[in-house]
C-alpha cells in the first residue's frame, strides 16, 4: 500500500501540469446565495454588509434558502426585498442540498455565485476586490 501510494505521488508530480488562468471580462449578473435555517438573528448584518457594497448589488439578486415557511428569517428578508426560497425536499438535510434546492428553484442564470454563510459580515469592497480577482482568471 505504501508503495503504491509513493508511484502516485510521483506520477503525479512528473504529469502535472501547468494551470493558465484565463483573463476574463466582468461578469454581467452576480448572485448571492445563502443557506439560513433559523438565522434571523444574524443574517440582517449580512444582508445590510451585501447592499453596502461598493458594487451595486441588486436585491432580488440575493437568495436566502430557508426550509420552513414561518422561519423568522423571511421577515428579515422581505424588510430588504431580498429573494426568499422555501426548499422543498427537506430529507436531505446539509448545506448542499440546500444550495442544489435553491439552485433548482433560481429561474434566472447568473454568470457568478458568491456562497455565504448567514453570520458572515462583507467588508464594504468585498464584491469589488473579488471582481479584480475574476477578471484576472
Amino acid at each position: 500500500m505504501i508503495i503504491l501510494s509513493f508511484i502516485l505521488i510521483i506520477i503525479t508530480f512528473f504529469l502535472k501540469k501547468k494551470i493558465i488562468l484565463k483573463k476574463e471580462n466582468n461578469p454581467k449578473s452576480i448572485s448571492f446565495l445563502i443557506p439560513a435555517r433559523d438565522e434571523s438573528k444574524v443574517i440582517e448584518n449580512l444582508l445590510k454588509s451585501i447592499i453596502n457594497q461598493t458594487v451595486k448589488i441588486n436585491p432580488s439578486d440575493i437568495y436566502v434558502i430557508v426550509e420552513d415557511k414561518n422561519d423568522p428569517t423571511i421577515s428579515i428578508c422581505n424588510k430588504y426585498n431580498v429573494s426568499v426560497i422555501i426548499r422543498k425536499n427537506l430529507d436531505l438535510k446539509t448545506k448542499g442540498y440546500a444550495l442544489d434546492d435553491g439552485l433548482k428553484q433560481i429561474k434566472k442564470k447568473y454568470d457568478l455565485y458568491f456562497i455565504m454563510d448567514a453570520d458572515n459580515v462583507l467588508d464594504s469592497k468585498f464584491v469589488e476586490e473579488m471582481l479584480n480577482s475574476y477578471r484576472e482568471g
